[in-house]
């Protein structure tokens, strides 16, 4: 996992019960070598990539149902501040980030 970087990408408001759509941005920081079978735990989905290539960004989003609403302000995690997905590695184990 070394040299990938997430971003999250969520909508300035979250409505209670309604479908929200969500999303991670996966960047491979790396120079020259890909990433290959990337796979993000976000709740109770699994989001998978087969190949990063060197310097390439991919956009992977997802729905979620959320039981209570959520104001722009508490919506978006502040910048620098760590994104609660997982890693998963092949072996089935989790590295939190």
């Amino acid at each position: 996992m070394r040299r990938l970087r997430l971003a999250a990408v969520v909508p300035d408001e979250i409505h209670a019960g309604g479908a929200t759509a969500l999303g991670v941005r996966v960047a491979n920081r790396k120079r020259w070598l890909p990433s290959y079978s990337v796979t993000l735990q976000a709740g109770e989905c699994r989001l998978y990539l087969d190949r990063l290539r060197a310097g390439e960004e991919r956009l992977l989003t997802w729905e979620a149902t959320f039981a209570r609403a959520w104001p722009a302000a508490t919506a978006r995690p502040a910048r620098g501040h760590a994104v609660p997905v997982r890693a998963v590695r092949e072996d089935g184990a989790s590295d939190s980030r």
